[in-house]
């Protein structure tokens, strides 16, 4: 059975989440859902700041680069996410390929 959108965008939120809790741990704050929604949301603009870095890195181009630690797995992981929810929206569209 296939993915579906909505699967998709859950596993993106999951995936954004867990951006946000490594990066709470690996900062020294503990856990992410413990902390106030000042930080939580600090922490979540790093997050989005890795996640564009990632995304818009000259190395994603043609060819995205193979993780080497846990944070660049989390951002493969949820590159490769958005990738299939692009696809699927493309073929809602009539623009997948032929």
């Amino acid at each position: 059975m296939s993915e579906t959108k909505d699967d998709l965008y859950q596993q993106l939120e999951a995936t954004d989440r867990e951006i946000c809790e490594h990066l709470a741990e690996r900062l020294g704050y503990g856990e992410f859902a413990s902390l106030d929604t000042k930080l939580q949301a600090e922490l979540n603009d790093e997050a989005e700041n890795y996640i564009d870095n990632w995304e818009e890195g000259p190395e994603m181009e043609m060819n995205p680069p193979n993780p080497d630690t846990n944070l660049q797995n989390l951002l493969r992981k949820r590159h490769d996410i958005a990738e299939k929810i692009l696809d699927i929206q493309d073929d809602e569209l009539g623009l997948g390929e032929e």
